[in-house]
């Protein structure tokens, strides 16, 4: 119930969010998901999507690592969206709908299932360390991707505005929190062990 509830509905923002998309800029699909590719939120419910459909669809669960790296980067989703991203979006907007999905209900879903029902034996402080990579690995994307469009997902890593010196001090500081918030996935895999 877990891997289709969450998983389809990641996969429903998603497709959703195409259709949006392309009803708005009037691209075809394909330029509708690269536009969508530039942002952490789309990456990670993809992941989501792929890893808890897959685990519906042949009853392979993502282990412990897997498990608490995919919290990890969906809880910080939804906490930088409600800190810093917020947009009021009205119900009778469409993407009312796939906004929270994306930034409210996968992320508390995930949350909820990490702590009830995921695998999640034997976290060590190196998980957290490694779960870094696909944060750190995004940053980098991200400033290659805005030096050929001159474009930025988000107004906290805009170059164009802020300077390459400013972006990596503000890089450094959400790899920080991804790592802190990491320890405290571990920590409470502990506890619930």
């Amino acid at each position: 119930m877990w891997y289709w509830g969450l998983g389809g509905l990641a996969a429903l923002a998603l497709v959703g969010q195409v259709l949006l998309n392309m009803a708005e800029s009037g691209d075809g699909p394909l330029g509708a998901i690269w536009f969508m590719l530039q942002f952490f939120t789309i990456w990670t419910n993809l992941v989501i999507a792929v890893v808890f459909l897959r685990a519906g669809f042949t009853g392979r669960v993502p282990g412990g690592s897997l498990s608490g790296a995919m919290t990890l980067w969906i809880v910080v989703v939804g906490l930088v969206y409600w800190a810093l991203l917020y947009r009021g979006l009205p119900p009778s907007d469409p993407e009312f709908y796939t906004d929270h999905a994306f930034h409210t209900l996968v992320p508390l879903g995930v949350a909820v299932w990490f702590w009830v029902a995921s695998a999640q034996v034997g976290l060590v402080v190196k998980d957290a360390i490694v779960w870094l990579v696909y944060p750190l690995g995004y940053g980098g994307y991200v400033l290659l991707r805005g030096a050929v469009t001159a474009e930025y997902p988000y107004f906290f890593l805009d170059v164009g505005r802020f300077g390459y010196g400013a972006v990596l001090l503000k890089l450094v500081g959400f790899a920080a929190l991804f790592f802190v918030l990491g320890l405290v996935v571990v920590w409470l895999s502990r506890r619930r062990a």
